[in-house]
């Protein structure tokens, strides 16, 4: 799966969320070639917001040296 394919799957798995962890906000960082998914939660216990930072690391990848290389600038 490239990385778009996986950022895709955390933004509708994300979106499909439910109950009492379902997210306020979901903020896709890094425009077309996205680099991260941010969320925003609310913490039951407390009513705080709370920000979860999805990453996906990949090693061995054309589209990683690709994302490295834009994420330095």
């Amino acid at each position: 799966m490239s990385l778009k394919e996986g950022f895709d799957k955390i933004e509708n798995d994300l979106k499909r969320m439910k109950g009492t962890y379902q997210p306020t906000k979901i903020k896709r960082i890094g425009g077309e070639n996205t680099l991260m998914i941010i969320s925003e939660h609310i913490v039951p216990e407390t009513e705080n917001t709370m920000k979860v930072y999805h990453l996906i690391f990949q090693l061995n990848d054309k589209e990683r040296k690709e994302i490295a290389a834009l994420a330095r600038l």
